[in-house]
């Protein structure tokens, strides 16, 4: 890595920390936080998976890594092919963590399977799919892991549900089939709840909450299950999220629809096979009405429970907590339809004592009693005893650009990185001068910038809540293209993970709603929807990125590819 690019490595450090947000304790008292730096950072810009293992160490799983945080300073990182780790990853895009009951460290990765890694004696294994096996895994993105009470290692794929008998080291599959009303709904697992009764819930993508009913001689390849809709809103079949507190409660977090509180009935326990029993579902959404106390987004990442007994959700716009003390006076008011009052803690580029991004994408606590929480810029942590943050900040190497969702590093070293709803941060690293950069038209005011992206060097393509922002870099002009009336129902909400300008100079937008395609000389758009009737229609309506080969085809992954 050249000086320049060194340099500007180390500026964006110093820019993550500056545009954090304060996240207050429950009695508002002051944080502080402090900074990893270049020499002990992580990898990968996104977080989605941190434990603890049973000799002390963090595990951190990156989008570009694994990371053993083994104290202030320490950090080893482990990717795919590593030539002196025999075995290791096939695949460094790391999506889940697992610790078993046998001191297994299961690392669930994007296309690169499962992999087993064993501490005490330094071994990894890897399972992948195989076609011609059908007691392989099902698919090679992982998305969940869990453990049931018998060691039976529990697995959501892409594609089903999957459960590795460790002594013969043989899978069996569940998968969805829409000629078997018992058959798992939902091609892509996205969460396993096992509860205090080793009854097994299954969020899934489009296939809403799964229970899953045993054999009576447990024969799990005569297994059956039952699916619950908390209402009938879209958003609430795509289940993120099934989780049991420390209390008994069942809470149920969805993309799109909201948290909801799962009422189980105790008879359902004993029967779960009975038709007339069935759990009943309470909605909390977003109130624009009442913001500072309604859940700050529909769409939900991660729940936790902490041992002080504060209950808190990670979303894609905000990290919210309801404390300890006003769950338990809520749930003695109404044990069924508790009024809950959500705390929102979200980024604000004037305060560095914040959490470091409003995406929180997992929350894990150690046994110090030790908050983590995992988000698309990094690792922020809370200590309740000092009542300090930490925050570590991830940046990928920024040869690579465009690289990360929100940061893209210009061939003249300019650093342009989305600022929130607050504009655009602009650093010259040789002029040493930055400035916050809003557009003369206002429409970065208030509108939140979530992809940078940049074909040419030359126009920087924004994608914002409200739509797609083409900035004209050396002229400082801009055009917008609003996003359509038809996506999301109108509702306003414009999540894009991806941008892309093919070969014609067209705009290709992946969103968690749909793909669409923007013709830049009209203006006019196009909507690509996942139709499950038709074969021909793209794979699912959540899209992650979009790229165009050497002869001009056009190739969309979807997040549920």
């Amino acid at each position: 890595m050249n000086s320049l690019l060194l340099r500007i490595f180390c500026i964006i450090l110093c820019l993550l920390v500056l545009i954090s947000a304060p996240l207050y304790g429950q009695f508002q008292k002051d944080i502080r936080f402090t900074t990893i730096d270049n020499t002990n950072g992580l990898p990968g810009n996104t977080v989605t998976s941190i434990i603890k293992d049973d000799l002390g160490f963090i595990w951190i799983g990156t989008s570009d890594g694994l990371c053993r945080y083994e104290g202030k300073n320490i950090v080893k990182i482990y990717r795919a092919n590593q030539p002196n780790v025999e075995g290791g990853l096939e695949n460094s895009n790391i999506r889940s963590l697992f610790l078993d009951s046998k001191k297994n460290l299961w690392i669930g990765t994007r296309l690169g399977g499962l992999t087993k890694f064993h501490q005490p004696s330094g071994t990894w294994k890897t399972y992948r799919h195989d076609e011609d096996n059908p007691q392989s895994i099902s698919n090679d993105e992982i998305l969940i892991i869990n453990e049931d009470q018998q060691g039976r290692i529990w697995v959501g794929t892409e594609d089903g549900l999957n459960v590795l008998d460790p002594e013969t080291e043989v899978f069996t599959s569940f998968l969805t089939d829409k000629n078997d009303p018992y058959a798992i709904k939902g091609k892509a697992v996205l969460s396993i709840c096992i509860d205090d009764q080793q009854k097994i819930w299954v969020g899934t993508w489009g296939g809403g909450v799964n229970l899953l009913i045993e054999s009576e001689n447990s024969d799990l390849s005569k297994a059956r299950f039952r699916q619950f809709y908390p209402t009938p809103d879209l958003g609430a079949k795509n289940i993120w999220k099934v989780y049991q507190d420390r209390q008994q409660r069942y809470w149920v977090g969805s993309r799109g629809a909201g948290l909801f509180l799962m009422n189980v009935p105790e008879a359902l326990a004993e029967n779960t096979a009975d038709k007339n029993i069935h759990p009943s579902f309470y909605q909390y959404k977003y109130d624009n009405a009442k913001d500072k106390e309604s859940i700050s987004n529909d769409h939900l990442e991660d729940i936790y429970h902490d041992v002080r007994g504060n209950l808190w959700i990670g979303t894609t716009n905000g990290l919210n907590c309801i404390y300890s003390r006003e769950l338990n006076k809520a749930f003695k008011e109404n044990d069924q339809n508790p009024r809950l009052k959500f705390h929102v803690y979200t980024k604000n580029p004037n305060n560095i004592s914040s959490i470091n991004n409003n995406n929180v994408n997992t929350i894990f606590e150690d046994d110090q009693g030790l908050l983590w929480f995992g988000t698309y810029s990094g690792v922020s942590q809370y200590n309740w005893f000092t009542n300090q943050f930490e925050v570590f900040n991830i940046v990928d190497d920024i040869s690579k650009t465009p690289n990360t969702q929100n940061l893209y590093v210009d061939k003249k070293g300019v650093i342009w990185f989305g600022f929130g709803d607050s504009g655009i941060l602009k650093y010259d690293v040789q002029k040493n001068e930055q400035k916050l950069f809003d557009l003369k038209d206002g429409s970065l005011k208030d509108n939140y910038v979530y992809t940078l992206y940049s074909p040419d060097h030359e126009h920087l393509y924004i994608g914002t809540e409200k739509g797609v922002i083409v900035l004209n870099m050396k002229t400082n002009t801009s055009k917008i293209y609003d996003h359509p009336n038809n996506l999301d129902g109108g509702k306003g909400f414009l999540f894009i993970r991806s941008i892309f300008v093919d070969q014609q100079k067209r705009i290709w937008v992946g969103t968690l709603t749909g793909l669409y395609v923007i013709n830049q000389e009209t203006g006019i758009s196009k909507k690509y929807d996942h139709h499950q009737d038709d074969p021909a229609s793209i794979s699912d309506n959540s899209v992650n990125q979009v790229y165009q080969d050497s002869n001009g085809d056009i190739w969309i992954t979807s997040f549920r590819d």
